[in-house]
Formats: structure tokens, C-alpha cells, sequence
């Protein structure tokens, strides 16, 4: 996690909305507990509290968000009376930085391992090779010859203006060494795997490539993609979590609304454009959760790639209220506008 210093902008915004004037105090989520059973909260006292809503040995809930550290979240709320806080306040959240410039783009990259065909004879190893064909420029290719013929193939250059299929010749050599251009389309750089191209079976990525996930960064161990463990994890064997950081996450100051006697916090809402999604404890531990519902309805939802009224791309508007809805990885070009209700859900 950030050190406070790092967080003080944003911070500081969070005070300016505040009325309870200009200062807070840290404490943990177990202190807090001790400030209620000693009578000792101190009243119109804005507090941070760390470690809020996580994964406990002797307790199994869904955990709200964890970047692998098991921090928690952190919240600020107000002391009400001696033996009280408050219900509203605020959280801490990450959110990835997801990428609308580049979407829709064919996502070739550098580093990309390409299969060969046709007559890979006469050529030598070498690196920034030309390429000819297909409808796009500049597409360079680092070359291996083992025995005589091309053992591997590795973009070192992806160019330009390319289209998903098209095949394209490597200079040099026969001249009709040719790689076939499968890859993944540019969506906000969200993982999509699971919804592949069907001659991308077995395709290959970078080690060391970071795509979003779930809500989260993921960078690839292994050079290969899998597939999602679920909404909201990758497969460990391809794929390591990222840390929230700075570089590729955005920190954000949320309303948000906790249960105390659960340890849950069962709201949270952005602004422009709103999304306001209201998961109460009783919605997971209830009856009416039919459908064996087993995340937070919070985790589940996108935050942070918010609408552009100019390119129609983002999410935003989104009201879930004792509702379920999992778009935390809505890949499409504008989800706008979504009332849900009544323990109602979409799932999948």
C-alpha cells in the first residue's frame, strides 16, 4: 500500500467534503472495536479505519477487495456517540486504469510468439526483419533458424493498421515464410481468453504482459494465457495479481456505508457517472440467495471506467439496491444506464 504522504491530494479532497473540520485520526479496525467497548469513541472526531472488511480465519464472507496483501479496506467514518460510529462515511478503493485510446485496435505486441507455415527455408537468424503483405505497415519480426528452417517467430515491431486473419510473408530467404495474425482485440486491456478467436487455441502471450482482470491487475509468469478461475481471478499457473500501486491502479475516495455488526461494507457509490451499487450482508446470508451467490456484489461491478460522452465507451449509470450484477469486466463499447432491484441479479 501507498504511505500516506502519497494519498494526501486525495485526502485532502476527502476532508474539503467533510464538516467535521480539517484533521482525522488512523486506527485499526480491531482499535475501533476496543474504542466501542470502552465507551471511548469520541464524538464529531472524523476516523480512518484500516483493515475493515477482510478475510478472517473464523469468519467466511465474501471478501470485499484483497490485491493479495489481506489489508482490507479502509474507511473513514464519524464517532456519534461514546459507544458509536457512523453507518455513512467513506472508503478507499483502487481502480485499474483501464485503456480507452487503444480499444478495438488488433492487440499484436511486441514480444508476441507467432507460428510459421509455407517455405521457411534459406533464411538466417536475425532481428527486425521485413515483412510484406496484409493492410498495415511496419510490422518487424525477430527470426530463430534451427537446422536450416525457422524454428520461432517473435514480433519485434506490430505496426500498424493490421486486421485480425490477415497472413503476411517474411522477407528474406524463400520469401514465403508466413505468419498468420491471431491476436486479441484491444478492450480497455481487459483479459479476454476466455472468449477467444477459435484459431487462438493454445495462442501464446508475453511473459511479463499485464491485462486487467476482475477488477485487478494480473502480469503473465508464464507466456501462456489460460484460463479465469473465476469473475475475478486468472489462473495462478499463467498469471500473478498485482499490488495496488500507482502505476497501475487509480487511488479513489468513494461514499461508501458500513455494517458494523457484521464487519461488511455494504455500499458503495461514484460519482459521474454514477455508479451506486447497495449489497447488504442479509443478501448474501439469506434465503433469497438462490443462486448460491458467493462474491460481494461491490467486487463485481466496474468502477473507474467511467462513460466518454464523445467516443461512447465506459460504464456508468448503474444502480444496484439488494441487487447482484457482474460487469467487472464488461468488455463491449458503452454500458449506460441499469437499474437493478429486489434481489434481482445477472451473473455470468
Amino acid at each position: 500500500m501507498n504511505t500516506l504522504p502519497q494519498l494526501a491530494e486525495e485526502i485532502e479532497k476527502l476532508k474539503a467534503r467533510c464538516c467535521c473540520g480539517s484533521s482525522f485520526k488512523t486506527i485499526t479496525y480491531e482499535k475501533a472495536l476496543t474504542l466501542i467497548e470502552t465507551s471511548k469513541v469520541k464524538p464529531g472526531t472524523l476516523y480512518r479505519i484500516t483493515g475493515v472488511h477482510k478475510n478472517k480465519a473464523e469468519v467466511t464472507i465474501p471478501v470485499l477487495y484483497d490485491d493479495g496483501n489481506n489489508a482490507g479496506t479502509t474507511i473513514y467514518v464519524w464517532g456519534l456517540t461514546k459507544t458509536e460510529f457512523s453507518t455513512e462515511g467513506w472508503g478507499e478503493f483502487w481502480n485499474p486504469k483501464y485503456d480507452q485510446t487503444n480499444y478495438g485496435t488488433l492487440d499484436l505486441r511486441t514480444g508476441t510468439h507467432m507460428s510459421v507455415a509455407g517455405d521457411t527455408t534459406g533464411y538466417t537468424t536475425a532481428t527486425n526483419v521485413n515483412t510484406t503483405g496484409g493492410t498495415g505497415t511496419g510490422l518487424t519480426v525477430d527470426i530463430v533458424v534451427t537446422v536450416g528452417v525457422i524454428s520461432s517467430v517473435i514480433i519485434n515491431n506490430p505496426g500498424t493498421g493490421y486486421i485480425q486473419g490477415e497472413t503476411i510473408l517474411i522477407d528474406g530467404g524463400s520469401g514465403l515464410a508466413e505468419i498468420t495474425l491471431h491476436a486479441y482485440y484491444y478492450l480497455y486491456n481487459i483479459f479476454d481468453g476466455e472468449n477467444p478467436d477459435p484459431a487462438l487455441t493454445g495462442f501464446n502471450t508475453v511473459i511479463g504482459r499485464k491485462i486487467i482482470w476482475g477488477g485487478y491487475v494480473w502480469e503473465n509468469i508464464s507466456g501462456q494465457y489460460g484460463t479465469p478461475l473465476s469473475v475475478t481471478a486468472l489462473d495462478g499457473d499463467h498469471w500473478t495479481k498485482i499490488a495496488y500501486n500507482t502505476t497501475d491502479y487509480n487511488f479513489v475516495i468513494d461514499y461508501a456505508e458500513y455494517d458494523w455488526a457484521n464487519d461488511w461494507v455494504l455500499r458503495r457509490r461514484q460519482a459521474e457517472p454514477v455508479i451506486d451499487i447497495i449489497f447488504p450482508f442479509q443478501f448474501w446470508n439469506s434465503n433469497e440467495n438462490t443462486q448460491g451467490i458467493v462474491l460481494h456484489g461491490i467486487s463485481v461491478a466496474q468502477w473507474g471506467n467511467k462513460v466518454n460522452k464523445d467516443t461512447e465507451l465506459g460504464s456508468g449509470l448503474v444502480i444496484c439496491n439488494d441487487a447482484y450484477f457482474e460487469f467487472c469486466n464488461f468488455k463491449g463499447r458503452q454500458l449506460l444506464g441499469a437499474t437493478l432491484g429486489n434481489y434481482s441479479f445477472i451473473k455470468d
